[in-house]
């Protein structure tokens, strides 16, 4: 009997070890922190900063008051004068009252700075678009020196193309004829090189007006704090008139 009792012990013991082992590793698995996802910030890294419209407090802002605020932050970038610019702000309150003033601000910050970075972007894209422009005239130019090359040995055709450049790409449109005549592909060719030579200066234009782009970012992002405390304290004044 106490031989019995030895080995059922011992049984009972084989089979409780595993079990602890178990339950400690579940209980580890149960101690680990697990990051919460926030499906918030999710969503706003989907969409550019200045399109993110916090609301804190207060009532939601309508379409018409959002594009009110595009609108002053278009005028900062633009440079227009405080006293253009504090009027359309100063109505804007008055008709928004119970919105989120402080979000408001943020709002028209952040339109301020997103503009004046689509600006750049748009001044890239057009010299990217200039450049890519004259790389394809180069190219058709020396397909028609190749082409007259090979007229002295046959008869060839060429069907014109007009070239230009729209949102910064590059339109290549085929004329619905053909060309054969040694003189008409000659014409052709320096008509190309007229628009190439064009093309030099209009390459320097959107170079300058990109530098006028880049400077003009950094003077709305230094003046940036002096609007936030304009559109402050217009805000509070009218707040406090209206209470």
């Amino acid at each position: 009997m106490e031989r019995q009792s030895t080995t059922l012990c011992t049984f009972v013991l084989f089979l409780a070890i595993p079990a602890m082992g178990t339950a400690q590793s579940s209980l580890a698995l149960a101690a680990e922190p697990r990051q919460a996802v926030n499906p918030n910030q999710l969503m706003e890294q989907k969409r550019p900063s200045w399109q993110v419209i916090p609301q804190t407090s207060g009532k939601t802002f309508g379409p018409n008051q959002l594009m009110e605020m595009k609108q002053i932050g278009t005028m900062i970038v633009q440079g227009r004068p405080l006293h253009e610019i504090q009027p359309i702000w100063k109505s804007f309150v008055e008709r928004s009252r119970g919105s989120d003033t402080d979000t408001a601000i943020q709002h028209v910050l952040e339109e301020a700075k997103g503009e004046a970075k689509r600006n750049v972007q748009r001044a890239i894209e057009k010299q990217a678009g200039y450049q890519a422009l004259k790389g394809a005239i180069r190219n058709e130019l020396h397909s028609i020196r190749d082409l007259l090359f090979r007229a002295t040995q046959g008869k060839v055709e060429l069907r014109p193309k007009v070239f230009g450049v729209s949102a910064g790409k590059v339109v290549i449109k085929e004329a619905n004829y053909l060309i054969s005549k040694r003189a008409d592909i000659e014409a052709y060719a320096e008509a190309l090189g007229r628009q190439l030579s064009s093309l030099s200066d209009d390459a320097q234009m959107a170079n300058i007006d990109l530098q006028n782009m880049l400077q003009r970012q950094q003077q709305v992002l230094q003046m940036l704090a002096t609007m936030e405390k304009m559109l402050h304290d217009t805000a509070s004044a009218i707040i406090r008139k209206l209470d």
